[in-house]
């Protein structure tokens, strides 16, 4: 008994080692011992999801992995717990760069979430049609990507939902994102050479997007074709140089999360007031001075974000909103009155 305990153990430490060797050499162990290894050793096992699928065990484990990350020598999974309903996030795997994305990616065919971001892409693999249950793709900082070539394969995905892009070597969008019609949540961030007025004319062909978020892509306003996503809900022009509210937001009164956080507004103008399905406003760390009583107006509105700002006061309006539930006015003028807004406000659930 005590043997097989200590065979265990060492069977874990080769499991743990960097040398990939030992991994090998434990895998193979492994597959001998066709499943009658201890929980701890099946634990080790399952921090290489990739060398799980390549030798055939633990299929259970591997098969339940729905969100995968996949990095140039560090491969990230989440795993879905049936009982507690959470999604569990844990680095687990390596590859070497130069060999490229791992084959077995493709066998996963339950994912639902892949992120290859940083994998330094020249093109989207062929095989990524075979995750016909793929609902989010990441391709966060692949700026070599043909993304011509990447929009036509994401048009036969219609599973998918979401797509992240940033760091966009393109100045012009390839025309083929107008295809992808089936997306309903696309952010395209740190992308400052791209022509916004270009790319959001092709997006504007999105009929079904619902969250738009452009950070970090320079915008000094708001091209009048955004006013055309007449679906979106949630749109998030975070660090960015806007310095005055985008009047063409007004065309989109249907808008419940708006962040302009990071940009140069010096108020919230008497136009807010015509986003009366806002229930999310998020305008931290820019130069706002001040708030239009407008504010009233957005009846929705449960969580608003002010800090970072320069408010020596709130709008008396504000008392009208009954479902707000959270202001932030942290880092302003008006913080030292604190006790005070504390007790206007005691309908709140919190005042930050």
């Amino acid at each position: 008994m005590m043997d097989m305990q200590e065979n265990e153990q060492k069977l874990v430490k080769l499991l743990q080692d960097d040398d990939k060797q030992n991994v090998a050499l434990a895998f193979q162990i492994c597959v001998g011992l066709k499943g009658q290894y201890s929980q701890q050793v099946q634990q080790a096992l399952h921090q290489h999801p990739m060398l799980c699928i390549r030798h055939g065990i633990e299929q259970a484990h591997t098969q339940s992995i729905t969100r995968l990350s996949v990095y140039p020598n560090n491969v990230a999974y989440y795993v879905k717990d049936s009982r507690l309903k959470v999604i569990d996030y844990q680095p687990v795997a390596s590859y070497p760069h130069q060999e490229g994305l791992p084959p077995e990616i493709w066998q996963m065919t339950q994912l639902t979430a892949l992120d290859l971001s940083h994998n330094d892409l020249q093109v989207l693999p062929e095989e990524i049609l075979q995750l016909k249950n793929l609902r989010l793709l990441c391709l966060r900082s692949n700026p070599n990507l043909d993304l011509k070539d990447a929009f036509r394969k994401m048009k036969k995905m219609q599973s998918l939902r979401s797509l992240e892009l940033s760091h966009i070597n393109y100045k012009n969008l390839p025309i083929e994102i107008q295809q992808l019609r089936h997306i309903k949540q696309l952010g395209i961030n740190f992308s400052h050479f791209m022509d916004e007025k270009d790319t959001l004319k092709k997006i504007s062909h999105l009929a079904k997007l619902e969250s738009l978020y452009l950070h970090s892509c320079s915008l000094f306003d708001l091209p009048k074709e955004i006013t055309l996503l007449k679906s979106l809900h949630t749109l998030s022009l975070e660090n960015n140089e806007l310095d005055e509210f985008p009047v063409e937001l007004t065309q989109l009164p249907q808008l419940k999360r708006l962040s302009l956080r990071d940009n140069q507004l010096t108020e919230l103008p008497d136009r807010i007031g015509t986003l009366k399905n806002l229930e999310v406003l998020c305008v931290e760390n820019n130069a706002l001075g001040y708030i239009s009583g407008q504010v009233g107006q957005l009846t929705q509105l449960k969580e608003i974000y002010l800090a970072g700002n320069q408010l020596t006061e709130l709008p008396p309006e504000i008392d009208q909103l009954e479902q707000l539930q959270v202001i932030d006015i942290n880092i302003n003028p008006v913080a030292k009155q604190r006790s005070d807004l504390a007790h206007k406000h005691k309908g709140t659930k919190k005042l930050l």
